[in-house]
């Protein structure tokens, strides 16, 4: 099943919780943008996520005739990341739900990885 199309920026860093909730700090590591088409299916997206150095992405089937998707990063506690909705989409668009800027969080959950 197609995503939707838009722009999702990975960026690398740490991830802490003072007791007021998670927050990210970027390292000195370039941020990496990756625009995904309207027809992108998440294979799409694992392969465009693969692509960029330090990344893997696998598809992953939950088990309930749903998929979401692994991300790895290269080891060490500042090379978390998070992932960002800059396509323009917001909290409703396509790619939203991908966006784990405010929180680390499981992605989202697709019928099919096609």
């Amino acid at each position: 099943a197609a995503l939707g199309g838009g722009e999702l920026t990975i960026e690398y860093g740490t991830w802490a919780d003072d007791g007021s909730g998670p927050s990210f700090t970027a390292n000195s590591s370039a941020s990496q943008t990756q625009t995904i088409s309207a027809d992108a299916t998440l294979n799409d997206l694992a392969a465009a996520f693969t692509s960029h150095d330090g990344n893997s992405a696998q598809v992953i089937e939950v088990g309930d005739g749903t998929f979401t998707l692994g991300l790895i990063t290269d080891t060490g506690a500042d090379n978390a990341i998070t992932i960002t909705d800059t396509g323009g989409g917001g909290a409703t668009g396509p790619l939203a739900g991908f966006d784990i800027s405010a929180a680390p969080s499981q992605t989202p959950r697709v019928p099919s990885k096609a």
